[in-house]
């Protein structure tokens, strides 16, 4: 007699013929963006959308001749263009401007300014606007220009002419690590700043060590002289008193 079959209680194997079983999908958890709620797919397809209205729109401001113009979206790209002095950046928009945008394509937000201004700041917090030149904030004004990332973990860098290489070197030497744009994951960076934290609290305290032992050997100093001065003055008294007996 054969052996009874025993069922599994585990998960079904994959047959011999290649099929495979059933997975488990897990869904993603909703992004909440200045209240509104979005799936991941829903915020990539906002981002690829405002990625098309930049390539085709061109900047607030900008009077493009139609004669000269070859194509709409050359043009547009043309007007987007915004140098500073670390570099370059393509498809640069304002401030003002994607708040704007995001008032007249995001019905969800209710036309309100302030939610989308606030939704702004959230998708710069989030890395999928990056400002261009040196700063750490998202401001909705005319004067503050960003670029777009479909991916928050793309870098941002504007395209750098050679000649200003050394320059920006330098001035980056010179910024504050809370400004100057690093790639370097944010736990090498912070340990590096508790390394510097560090060398400078153990500089002051030498420092303060010396001023320390220096004020006690000048107090030291003045009581050895207080006292030759406290022993000629009684010295003096008992030569005085010896001479008025005699």
């Amino acid at each position: 007699m054969g052996q009874p079959k025993v069922q599994s209680d585990g998960p079904p194997l994959p047959s011999k013929n290649g099929i495979k079983s059933p997975s488990i999908e897990i869904s993603e958890a909703p992004i909440l963006l200045s209240g509104l709620s979005l799936s991941a797919q829903s915020l990539k397809d906002l981002l690829r959308k405002l990625d098309s209205y930049l390539q085709t729109t061109p900047a607030p401001g900008v009077d493009i001749d139609p004669e000269q113009q070859t194509s709409r979206s050359k043009a547009a790209m043309a007007s987007r263009q915004w140098g500073t002095i670390l570099g370059t950046y393509e498809k640069a928009f304002t401030g003002e401007e994607v708040v704007g945008w995001l008032q007249a394509h995001v019905e969800g937000f209710g036309g309100d300014w302030d939610r989308c201004a606030d939704a702004a700041a959230e998708l710069y917090r989030s890395g999928y606007i990056s400002r261009a030149g040196v700063g750490r904030t998202f401001e909705p004004t005319s004067e503050t220009h960003y670029v777009l990332k479909l991916n928050a973990n793309e870098p941002s860098t504007g395209s750098v002419p050679p000649a200003v290489t050394n320059q920006l070197s330098m001035l980056k030497s010179y910024l504050p690590a809370s400004l100057g744009a690093s790639d370097e994951p944010a736990h090498v960076r912070h340990r590096r700043d508790a390394i510097k934290a560090e060398e400078s609290y153990k500089e002051g305290v030498r420092v303060a060590e010396e001023k320390r032992l220096e004020m006690e050997e000048r107090i030291e100093r003045g009581l050895r002289i207080w006292e030759r001065w406290e022993r000629e003055r009684l010295g003096a008294v008992r030569n005085g008193t010896s001479q008025s007996k005699i």
